[in-house]
């Protein structure tokens, strides 16, 4: 959330998105949503994805009932949730960024709890556990697993309050429960899933080669979820702080052996990542932005970065992760492109979140771009009167001179 710019000549996209922003073309980048012009949302998917195509009545709408580029979001509760997950959230105790101080704006609330099945805490669940877009599409109807990037950047603003992780995990019940103590050190756990990037699929959820994509043969491990290749960052605390984590970089290709899977032979199964020793804060806003570059055919040369920024846009860069194989040489030959990023996910059922605990949290300013973003970002944050430094000039009669 935040104030509205006016820069009349940052226009002009890299990649063509459907539904594009106000905002989004005032900042100059590809894909740009502060929520603050969507209507209080809450979708009607319950225990599952919600597996409406590319656009539908389901998904978020702006203030004048016109779509918006958000369709992907599934919502693993079978009970209703607590609100909706676009508004206001200061009435519940959420937050907003609102780095102008202006009193209004909106949010997107998440929550990978599943509080409302197991009855804990308020015993409702808050928002969807992930939330995004599936853009492989150009007019919202047709979707192309070649329409994306093959380097990508996301940025968006997040609130995660310090009682999300668990300082304690009781393993003596089943499932393990997690509790949270003010001013006692983070408990280590294996996941906490917290943004995924996909390509190749042709809508939301399903892999142009999958099952529901009509391609002959449809391969059961084109998974859903992630296509032939997952690729999941956690956020999870590390000798005792929260740390951005590259984690879970792999492929199913080897498990497709009926009918073989195309390129069997170059699987690379997990390949390892470990953590980056950047810690980052809790219990307030930050800036989170990745950078995806997917590999040359054949070789391991694909990489991802990340930073993270302080409110004033103070960058801390965490070291890239290179060598990596993250496509393949057929899905390379077939064009396939990054065209679907989610947010969350789940935390592989390590604990659930005990009554001290509070799995909400909050994102704002979700952007998409073939460049660097953040820079940028805070930047015309700071100064609204500044042109973006890539937009281009006026035509030549309109100049000044």
């Amino acid at each position: 959330m935040g104030i509205i710019f006016c820069f009349a000549n940052a226009n002009v996209a890299g990649l063509e998105i459907f539904n594009r922003s106000q905002a989004a073309v005032e900042f100059g980048f590809d894909l740009m949503e502060r929520f603050d012009d969507i209507q209080d949302w809450q979708g009607s998917q319950r225990d599952g994805k919600a597996l409406f195509g590319i656009m539908s009545s389901d998904y978020p709408k702006r203030i004048d009932g016109s779509d918006t580029p958000f369709n992907v979001y599934d919502y693993w509760v079978s009970t209703d949730p607590g609100d909706d997950f676009i508004k206001d959230h200061r009435v519940n105790g959420g937050k907003i960024w609102d780095p102008d101080n202006t009193g209004i704006g909106k949010s997107l609330c998440m929550d990978l709890s599943h509080r409302g099945d197991n009855g804990l805490g308020n015993g409702k669940n808050w928002g969807p556990s992930r939330f995004g877009t599936y853009f492989g599409s150009i007019d919202g109807i047709n979707g192309d697993h070649a329409h994306g990037y093959r380097e990508m950047y996301v940025f968006f603003m997040v609130y995660i309050f310090k009682n999300q992780w668990p300082t304690r995990i009781d393993t003596s019940v089943d499932p393990n429960m997690g509790y949270y103590v003010e001013g006692d050190t983070y408990t280590f756990f294996a996941s906490w899933k917290f943004m995924t990037m996909c390509h190749g699929f042709k809508e939301p959820w399903i892999h142009w080669q999958g099952v529901g994509s009509g391609h002959i043969p449809e391969y059961a491990y084109a998974h859903a979820t992630y296509g032939w290749n997952y690729n999941v960052v956690h956020y999870k605390p590390h000798n005792g702080l929260p740390e951005l984590k590259y984690g879970d970089i792999g492929d199913y290709i080897s498990s497709q052996t009926s009918p073989e899977a195309p390129c069997f032979s170059e699987s690379h199964g997990q390949q390892t990542t470990g953590f980056t020793n950047v810690q980052s804060p809790a219990g307030q806003w930050i800036g989170v932005e990745i950078r995806y570059t997917l590999n040359s055919p054949g070789q391991d040369d694909g990489s991802e970065q990340m930073w993270w920024y302080e409110t004033d846009g103070t960058e801390h860069q965490i070291p890239p992760i290179t060598g990596l194989w993250l496509q393949s040489t057929c899905s390379f030959n077939s064009g396939d492109k990054i065209n679907m990023f989610f947010i969350g996910g789940n935390n592989s059922a390590t604990y659930l979140w005990g009554d001290s605990m509070e799995p909400r949290y909050y994102v704002d300013d979700f952007i998409i771009d073939g460049q660097r973003i953040g820079e940028k970002y805070f930047e015309l944050i700071r100064n609204p009167d500044v042109t973006p430094p890539d937009a281009p000039l006026p035509p030549q009669e309109l100049r000044i001179r």
